[in-house]
């Protein structure tokens, strides 16, 4: 169920029809609009009803509900809105809350207390994915997508929301048709979302590009001088403190390898020339039974899965120029070139590796003899993610119906007519948050 409509306001929400049979207030403690609920936290307060006459009911039921929705346009039609309830926690009423009568007498408040946790995990039945790996990730609560002051980089299409609904059932006598009266009191959550490790295992991702492998060239009419080959390993991930909202910094390695064609040619300067966060947003009127930034679409899958998608520059705090290594496999280790043959191109460091394998049985023929010489140097690329007062980058998350991904896109510049080699590399958002287990108390509800 979406909750949109009936969270536009805090207080009761009432059809007008029924505006005079009763009223339902949520009270939250200690909330403000602005307050921020995390893995662990408590959702105290009451419900109150009141009435202006005597009002007849059978029950009534207080639970706090996360749900997504999510829909489509097609060219210029919309399609059917989907939704998904994927949290559903009920609040056992107490005894003596209610009258027994079953009747609210007019000019009389009820107050009735509750108390949730909210769940560190959902329960193993709020996915039904098969395969292991995509349940594990569809089991962890995504963040409120929608409702926050900031921007929060996500499609209009999408919204995950979060409330505590307190919903009287009315006793009607001669008709079938069941009425009833609610009132949601939204709240912000954004749960706890720990590292992970990096995904080189498993990636299958068409957007990802990890390395490139590219010819030198002095200039456009120049002969080759060499390869260069670029190769990105994935960065620490970027916490979000959910206290201030706030993103720690993190850093691209790039690892760089010079091949030269001739014992002449030495590496070029290579810097970078931009960086950028890829926001990817993905989402579908049904589950998505796999993990969009990993795997390719399955063929299987018959529904379609839209990828949202927005690019942030990134701003790269002081980036080093590479000191390059000389590298040479050989059978005779030979005299270090002189000083005055080693390139003008950058710094360069000079080592030598002593190939054993190959040089058995060729010591003696010193004219068979021959030296491979690479250029080894690695390129740190620290950074920070925009200012929150701009946008909110919510953590990495996957659920049946949404995901939010990252990737970091490098461009590098090398030599002086910029030959350019683009690398895009995963980047997780975590968040701090209460670890699991950090609460021993018994949760105040029952799971539905």
């Amino acid at each position: 169920m979406s909750l949109q409509k009936s969270t536009a306001s805090r207080t009761s929400w009432l059809p007008s029809r029924t505006r005079q049979e009763a009223l339902i207030d949520i009270v939250i403690d200690r909330h403000f609009e602005s307050k921020i609920y995390t893995s662990g936290s408590a959702v105290s307060g009451y419900v109150t009803l009141a009435s202006q006459s005597d009002v007849t009911f059978k029950g009534l039921d207080i639970n706090f509900i996360g749900a997504t929705s999510t829909h489509i346009h097609m060219l210029q039609y919309d399609s059917t809105p989907s939704s998904h309830t994927f949290l559903r926690l009920n609040m056992p009423i107490p005894e003596g809350a209610l009258p027994g009568s079953r009747i609210l007498e007019a000019g009389r408040s009820y107050h009735i207390p509750f108390a949730f946790v909210v769940p560190h995990k959902l329960s193993n039945t709020a996915c039904k994915c098969p395969a292991a790996a995509v349940h594990e990730r569809h089991i962890h609560l995504p963040p409120t997508i929608g409702s926050w002051e900031y921007n929060d980089i996500a499609t209009h299409a999408v919204r995950v929301e979060y409330a505590v609904r307190a919903r009287l059932v009315l006793r009607q006598d001669n008709s079938k048709k069941v009425k009833s009266i609610e009132s949601h009191h939204p709240i912000k959550v954004l749960p706890y979302f720990p590292k992970r490790p990096p995904l080189y295992g498993n990636l299958e991702s068409p957007t990802c590009r990890l390395s490139q492998k590219k010819m030198f060239r002095k200039n456009m009419l120049s002969r080759k001088l060499g390869h260069l080959e670029a190769v990105v390993t994935q960065p620490d991930p970027v916490v979000l403190s959910i206290d201030r909202l706030q993103t720690s910094g993190s850093l691209v390695l790039v690892d760089l390898e010079f091949t030269p064609a001739s014992g002449t040619a030495g590496p070029p300067q290579v810097y970078a020339k931009s960086a950028s966060l890829e926001v990817y947003t993905h989402f579908s009127l049904h589950h998505i039974d796999y993990l969009p930034d990993q795997h390719n679409r399955p063929s299987s899958a018959s529904d379609p899965v839209a990828p949202y998608w927005n690019s942030h520059e990134l701003t790269l705090e002081k980036p080093e120029r590479p000191v390059w290594e000389q590298s040479s496999e050989s059978c005779l280790v030979k005299n270090p070139r002189r000083g005055s043959e080693v390139p003008e191109h950058g710094p360069v460091r000079a080592t030598r590796s002593l190939s054993v394998g190959s040089c058995q049985g060729s010591q003696s023929d010193e004219s068979n003899e021959t030296e491979s010489v690479t250029y080894k140097a690695s390129l740190f690329l620290p950074f920070q993610l925009p200012s929150i007062r701009k946008r909110l980058f919510l953590p990495t998350f996957y659920s049946c119906l949404v995901c939010q991904t990252y990737e970091i896109k490098v461009v590098l510049t090398a030599g002086p007519y910029g030959t350019s080699l683009s690398l895009t590399v995963p980047c997780q958002i975590a968040a701090e948050g209460c670890s699991p287990g950090s609460d021993t108390r018994l949760p105040g509800y029952v799971r539905a």
